[in-house]
């Protein structure tokens, strides 16, 4: 702010420094808006009034800046709280999938398929809900992901008997990474991924597809069977890319419940795929 450089008066060039004395005070406690001030200040090469009033353009133009940043600052800070209470709700949904396993080895093989029933049920009433803007409650949320996790346990377990623990370990293990990971790159980096929407929809309802006929014939292995397991896994890891990147700009608490279901089925696919990766490449 010294040097050559002035701010011209009637023509007049006054050292730029007699501002710097007169502004002292101002940057002392408030540095940060330094930067701002300046470029504030050589915008203009002839101010055709007086020194009082140039010095009153400069203290309000930088009440104006340092208000606006207070107030993005205080929405920030609601948003960040938002998400950051999302993100202690989807752990949570993830604790009470596991108890649900826990549960799901001492539960008779007869009650799985009317599990499964009930979970269908809950998924479609859940975008019922959605489409008609009508939130859901956590009672609903926790309950779906108990009876998830009861309903995974014969997946984990036909697995575990072709590559031990060691291969649920494996798949877990990276599906926390690349869910901490790409989460965390959503978050940071501000990028909006809602581009992806259509790409996503388009890959679930493939998977869905292949899903249907793999009941009637008895599931997919060798080449083909990689293949679907490694399109669900991207899939499901773009899923995490968009959701997230809807979510860190906030939301509102009755919005939260709905949220951390789609963020569990995120997670909870993304492990299923990529156990099934691991379990064929491994068979």
């Amino acid at each position: 702010m010294v040097g050559n450089k002035g701010v011209k008066i009637f023509h007049k060039t006054i050292p730029f420094q007699l501002f710097s004395i007169k502004l002292g005070c101002t940057l002392q406690f408030k540095s940060m808006q330094m930067m701002k001030i300046s470029m504030f200040i050589t915008k203009y090469d002839t101010i055709e009034v007086t020194g009082q009033t140039v010095k009153l353009l400069i203290e309000v133009g930088f009440s104006m800046d340092y208000e606006q940043r207070e107030s993005s600052m205080g929405m920030e800070k609601v948003y960040n709280e938002s998400f950051h209470k999302l993100l202690r709700m989807f752990t949570l949904s993830i604790l009470i999938s596991f108890i649900g396993t826990l549960i799901g080895t001492q539960v008779p093989t007869g009650l799985f398929l009317p599990l499964v029933v009930v979970e269908l049920i809950m998924m479609f009433s859940a975008f019922f809900f959605r489409r008609n803007k009508r939130p859901i409650g956590y009672l609903f949320v926790y309950s779906f992901t108990f009876i998830s996790g009861i309903t995974i346990y014969p997946t984990i377990a036909h697995y575990a008997s072709i590559g031990g623990t060691s291969l649920i370990n494996t798949a877990f293990i990276l599906t926390v990474v690349i869910f901490g990971s790409l989460s965390a790159y959503a978050y940071y980096s501000k990028r909006d991924f809602s581009f992806l929407g259509g790409f996503l929809m388009v890959g679930l309802m493939t998977l869905v597809g292949f899903g249907i006929v793999s009941l009637f014939i008895g599931g997919f292995s060798g080449p083909l069977g990689t293949t679907i397991a490694a399109g669900g896994v991207l899939i499901f890891s773009g899923f995490i890319l968009y959701d997230i990147s809807r979510y860190r700009q906030g939301l509102t608490d009755e919005n939260i419940p709905l949220a951390v279901l789609n963020l569990y089925l995120d997670f909870i696919n993304l492990f299923l795929y990529l156990l099934r990766f691991l379990g064929i490449s491994r068979d």
